[in-house]
């Protein structure tokens, strides 16, 4: 990274830091300030058209309660069960309510540990040497208040929480590849394949025909070709069944070795604060985000 680069990641993270500062309780005001921020614009939040644009209305305009629960990590396993899917369950060995009860827990590895409650909060590991290294970073992300940075309301009575799952295995022995779907309406559209995790992400996007999109968003494009899975069009069918009742939801899941496993759901893509490239697919993908009647007032707590 050159230095123009740095020192403008740099002045973005002030700025951020600065709004979060300004504006601790009108959601309104912090929202437009941060969208201003990341895309150089002020958002038509009355006339919302470009996807990131309908993101912010939701923040602000949307609740459906039933998203408290299907944010959190270890919560969403029961909705997943509900819909008739636990297969896709990556196997769970225990759930601990503080970092105190977690610490005291007799690990098992390798295993991948969660925290419940936020975005990256994910570690695969392979030995009681390589927890200790870790042990500072999965406590950051315990005591991370994720709804206080982007606002996605979701987060809010999340109780942070630590999961321990059983890993899931890849011939290389790094993360699996993870296939996060957007869906409309229960309506699958389109994804795109994080790889390389975790020391250089890529992110690749396809349409549902599996015709690569010349976009970025937030990583590079991988250098390799990501060939389509086995079993994507049952892969689309669980997706749009766990998506079924909302405007808009990301599912995410993994596939391995002829298996496919539930990640989790998103409902707010990289918090709608990272810009597309080109600009011009934040308006296509905004095409298929039908947003619906406002039922919530954003000036009333």
């Amino acid at each position: 990274m050159n230095i123009y680069k740095w020192l403008k990641r740099k002045w973005k993270g002030l700025r951020r830091l600065i709004s979060t500062k300004m504006y601790p309780h009108d959601d309104i005001k912090y929202l437009m300030h941060r969208f201003k921020i990341n895309f150089g614009y002020k958002p038509n939040i009355q006339n919302p058209q470009t996807f990131n644009e309908k993101l912010l209305w939701l923040k602000l305009y949307w609740r459906d309660d039933r998203c408290y629960r299907l944010v959190d990590k270890y919560d969403v396993r029961e909705y997943v069960k509900e819909c008739d899917l636990e297969n896709i369950l990556v196997p769970n060995y225990g759930m601990f309510e503080s970092f105190e009860e977690f610490e005291k827990a007799k690990l098992t590895f390798p295993c991948c540990i969660k925290v419940t409650h936020d975005s990256g909060g994910v570690w695969i590991i392979k030995s009681q040497e390589e927890y200790e290294k870790k042990k500072k970073d999965i406590l950051k992300h315990f005591n991370r208040k994720v709804y206080n940075h982007g606002r996605e309301w979701p987060y809010y009575r999340v109780k942070p929480r630590i999961i321990v799952e059983e890993v899931i295995t890849t011939k290389d022995g790094r993360a699996p590849w993870d296939y996060k779907i957007f869906c409309f309406n229960g309506k699958a559209k389109f994804l795109f394949v994080a790889t390389q995790r975790p020391e250089d992400i890529r992110f690749d996007f396809f349409d549902l025909e599996w015709n690569h999109l010349d976009v970025k968003n937030g990583h590079p494009n991988s250098s390799f070709p990501i060939p389509k899975p086995e079993k994507w069009e049952e892969m689309i069918k669980i997706a749009e069944k766990l998506a079924s009742d909302f405007p808009h939801v990301r599912v995410d899941l993994y596939y391995e070795k002829g298996n496919i496993y539930f990640g989790e759901m998103t409902f707010f893509h990289f918090g709608g604060n990272v810009p597309f490239e080109p600009a011009k697919y934040d308006l296509e993908f905004g095409k298929y985000l039908v947003l619906p009647k406002a039922n919530h007032d954003p000036l009333k707590k």
